[in-house]
């Protein structure tokens, strides 16, 4: 089990944990603090995949807890095997493993709680009512956890556009810390769910931030303004393919900057021939250098052309078409040198 405690970073959309081992009465296992953090667009991948079937997970997890309150206060290690193997399955969600650990936290309270009251509990304790109170006990901490799962969903289906509750009775610890120079107040993730759907669904209401639906994946992420795509690498990905798409669109539109890529595509074609030769550094230096010359020439020329609004006429295509010639000059140079 694991004392978690949470911070809503909303300058940087991320959501920040201090937790630490403990043992089952809440002692703290060593000193050192763990740190971790999640986006604000996690909590959306996160919330969705257990709307999915975590709560049946949690379901079995919770009939496997009360079948082991009816044994004595000797340890079982199945019952912390069966936990490892559900942590493991759900590694990758930190939400889904915060519930887990509030569900296995009940369960060692009421578990203690039995215990005190009677310390040596019989075969036949499945009868006795304490132990049927406490099974209904975590059967409703299921169903609580379930519900505030189900109120984040829905807030994030309304795009957190709806009411929202004005004041929190869940009870839930706190833990403050200075950071970067700054006092901190952590709320703690131990016993209930309700304190980070409460302080998460208020942080994004009261702010800048909204969500949009990425156009590529079609799941929603948070932002300050509609950036089309979300942060997903692959959505990414496409978002750079559509940009370079757009901008060869572009250059094809502008007849300024095709006159000056299709000298530079002459160009190219005469130092490939030059490097094809295996010419000497010191004569590509000399082609380079007057390339840069020529290609200046073009530039200001067709700058100037856009800024008058000028349409390209005889003249302007008569000096690039000088330009190519002198490259060509410079090209049969360096060749005769070779194969003179």
């Amino acid at each position: 089990m694991k004392k978690i405690f949470f911070y809503i970073d909303r300058s940087n959309k991320q959501i920040r944990f201090i937790h630490y081992p403990i043992d089952r009465k809440g002692n703290m296992i060593g000193e050192t603090e763990q740190h971790s953090s999640i986006s604000f667009d996690d909590v959306l991948t996160m919330t969705e995949e257990m709307s999915r079937s975590f709560f049946s997970d949690l379901q079995t997890i919770c009939g496997r807890l009360q079948y082991y309150l009816d044994f004595g206060k000797q340890k079982y290690p199945a019952c912390e095997k069966e936990m490892a193997e559900y942590r493991s399955k759900y590694e990758n969600n930190f939400l889904a493993l915060f519930l887990i650990n509030i569900l296995e936290t009940e369960y060692w309270a009421q578990r203690d709680r039995l215990l005190s009251w009677d310390p040596v509990i019989i075969v036949t304790a499945i009868f006795n009512i304490n132990i049927k109170r406490a099974k209904k006990v975590l059967a409703k901490k299921v169903q609580e956890l379930k519900a505030a799962v189900n109120r984040l969903a829905l807030y994030i289906e309304q795009d957190f556009k709806c009411d929202i509750e004005q004041t929190m009775t869940a009870k839930s610890e706190i833990k403050a810390t200075v950071e970067d120079d700054e006092d901190r107040v952590y709320m703690g993730l131990n016993n209930s769910f309700e304190p980070f759907v409460y302080f998460f669904s208020r942080k994004i209401q009261s702010s800048n931030i909204n969500l949009y639906r990425c156009v590529n994946c079609g799941l929603k992420y948070f932002h300050t303004s509609d950036r089309i795509y979300c942060s997903r690498e692959e959505c990414q990905h496409v978002k750079l393919l559509e940009y370079n798409r757009n901008l060869r669109e572009t250059r094809k539109q502008d007849v300024y900057r095709n006159l000056i890529d299709s000298y530079n595509a002459y160009v190219r074609q005469l130092k490939r021939k030059l490097t094809l030769m295996r010419i000497e550094d010191s004569d590509m230096q000399i082609f380079e250098k007057e390339q840069e010359k020529c290609a200046a020439v073009i530039r200001e020329a067709a700058s100037d052309y856009r800024e008058q609004k000028k349409p390209i006429d005889d003249e302007l295509n008569e000096l690039v078409q000088k330009n190519r010639q002198k490259m060509k000059e410079v090209t049969d140079r360096i060749t005769e040198k070779y194969f003179g």
